[in-house]
Order: C-alpha cells, then sequence, then structure tokens
C-alpha cells in the first residue's frame, strides 16, 4: 500500500477572501486532495480580509476535500491597503500611510506581515508530518519562505 504524500500548501490568497487568484488556489488544493494528498493550507484567518465571503462554507468545502486549514494571524495589515481590516479612521489612515511610506524607504514587501504569522503557525510542524511543501504567490517570499520551513 502506498503512503499519502502529505503536502503543506502556502497560500495568501484563498477563500473566503474575496480575490480571483482564491479560484487558482483553492482548485489547487481540491484537485491535490481528490488525487489523494493530505492537504494542509495555511492562510490567513478570514477575519483578515474586509469582504471575506461566507467563511464558514469555506471551511464546510474544505472539511468536504479532505482538506486541513491552518489559519495564521496577519501582522502589519496596514501595509496593504482595502484589502485587508486595519483602522479605518483618519488617524489610522494616516498611520498607515506612514507606515508604508517607511517599508518603501526600506524595500520591504508590503505582506511581510505574514511572513512571521506564517513561521510561527508552523513552528509546531514536525519534518516527518510534511512530504512536500507548495508555495504560490503573490507574495512571492513564499517561495523563500517554502524554502526556509523544508530544512527545518
Amino acid at each position: 500500500m502506498s503512503k499519502c504524500l502529505k503536502v503543506l500548501f502556502l497560500s495568501y490568497y484563498f477563500p473566503p477572501a474575496p480575490f480571483i487568484g482564491c479560484v487558482r488556489t483553492w482548485s489547487i488544493a481540491k484537485g491535490l486532495s481528490r488525487l489523494g494528498y493530505e492537504v494542509t493550507v495555511v492562510t490567513p484567518q478570514p477575519d483578515t480580509w474586509l469582504n471575506a465571503d461566507n467563511p464558514p462554507k469555506v471551511v464546510e468545502d474544505c472539511k468536504k476535500e479532505g482538506i486541513k486549514l491552518l489559519y495564521t494571524k496577519h501582522y502589519l495589515p496596514q501595509l496593504i491597503p482595502g484589502s485587508v481590516k486595519s483602522r479605518r479612521d483618519f488617524i489610522g489612515k494616516v498611520w498607515s500611510k506612514v507606515c508604508r511610506e517607511i517599508a518603501k524607504k526600506q524595500h520591504k514587501d508590503p505582506y511581510i506581515g505574514w511572513y512571521r504569522a506564517v513561521e510561527e503557525a508552523c513552528a509546531h510542524i514536525k519534518p516527518e508530518e510534511v512530504d512536500v511543501i507548495l508555495a504560490t504567490g503573490s507574495p512571492f517570499f513564499s517561495y523563500d519562505l517554502a524554502k526556509k520551513l523544508s530544512v527545518h
């Protein structure tokens, strides 16, 4: 009997996030699961998004398809205006602008707040629990993160 391969799928954009890229990542996860892979998707928790599309249905669909979800936090949401929740009043908007300018001057990826969150969420995963790490971008540092996670 062959062993089921375990896939850790790093996907910033995954349902219920309201973006077209989620169609691709959902299809990949579902397809791998249907082919017999044990898929765990690492993605920001649904309350990260401004307009999440029916989070309970996504959880139900993932269970139905045999896909595990490992939700992460999202630090520095103010670096990504308009898609993730952050303070929306005048002070919040000014703070967000200041943070984006500082990050830009330091050549920091605006999604950097997810990097640390993924590391924290995956810290408990043992090497024998993962056969393959699959990453999708953007953010493109997901590939570097996959490589980093693979050597532990």
